[in-house]
């Protein structure tokens, strides 16, 4: 980068070319007179010319100076457009974010107006990943993602469990006693979390078998709402899924029978440098998180 003259000196010219005297400058910037005269000089042998001539008892700023100021001033107001669009990753530099799509509809969604409304400068481009885009994480400043809860140094946000879950009318026309009793009734099984009923099986100490009707679907989020929707039993996670419950859109059915505990961890791509903004987002995320979780 080329030498540039001292931002002191240009605010000091800047202020006496737009001022009858060297006293009026001072008052603006609120400094003595003998602070703008210094300056200018400093910005006279910076330039290596003379920007104010003497007539009378008054410095006058030359031609070449109104020239000179008047292109400063508006490369000084680009530079303070700049600054002011990027401060705090605001709305010319967002901060870029990949959320799973379940988390990003059941959890994050609801909650997202509390962080505007703390943040109101700060502005969010969230993109909501299906399990096959969720390893690309390049063009990201920030990603949550699901893991398995573990004893990593790099600490969750928020954690959560699996358990049986189904609506309130499928339960009435489906009534169950006892874990073996769920598979001779319709279920609903997620393609991306194939699993989840073998490891429900086993948590309830029953062998797992194929339900009597199987209702599937490719990601969680659709299953939710099947689930909702009174299509049959289905494997969700509680914590994530808080909304429909406290709403009685959803019960628990054996809630004894938890399975698969994770949590979600938001995570910073090799290389990406934390703003404030970046840096204000996992705060309100970990408060968020905790108390909610």
């Amino acid at each position: 980068m080329r030498e540039l003259p001292p931002l002191s000196a240009l605010r000091a010219f800047l202020a006496a070319c737009q001022s009858d005297s060297f006293s009026e400058a001072a008052e603006k910037l609120n400094v003595t007179h003998g602070v703008i005269s210094k300056q200018v000089q400093v910005a006279e042998t910076w330039f290596g010319v003379t920007l104010f001539e003497r007539k009378g008892s008054r410095r006058v700023a030359t031609p070449y100076a109104l020239t000179l100021a008047q292109e400063l001033t508006l490369a000084l107001e680009g530079v303070s457009d700049v600054a002011a669009r990027h401060r705090f990753g605001r709305v010319n530099h967002p901060l870029r974010i990949s959320v799973p799509a379940s988390f990003c509809l059941y959890w994050l969604m609801p909650r997202i107006a509390q962080f505007y409304q703390q943040y109101p400068d700060i502005n969010l481009r969230i993109d909501s990943a299906v399990s096959s885009e969720q390893e690309s994480t390049g063009r990201y400043d920030l990603v949550i993602r699901r893991q398995p809860d573990t004893t990593s140094q790099i600490k969750p946000f928020f954690c959560d469990s699996n358990a049986l879950l189904a609506s309130p009318g499928f339960i009435s026309r489906h009534p169950v006693s006892v874990p073996q009793d769920v598979l001779s009734v319709p279920c609903i099984e997620t393609l991306t979390r194939p699993r989840s009923w073998a490891k429900w099986c086993e948590a309830a100490g029953i062998k797992h078998v194929p339900c009597s009707s199987v209702h599937r679907f490719d990601h969680f989020y659709v299953t939710a709402e099947a689930i909702k929707a009174g299509l049959g039993f289905g494997i969700g996670p509680v914590n994530l899924l808080q909304n429909s419950l406290q709403k009685g859109d959803i019960q628990i059915v054996f809630p004894d029978i938890i399975t698969d505990a994770y949590c979600y961890y938001a995570l910073t791509p090799v290389g990406v440098q934390k703003t404030v903004a970046h840096r204000a987002f996992e705060s309100w995320l970990f408060s968020t998180g905790n108390a909610a979780g």
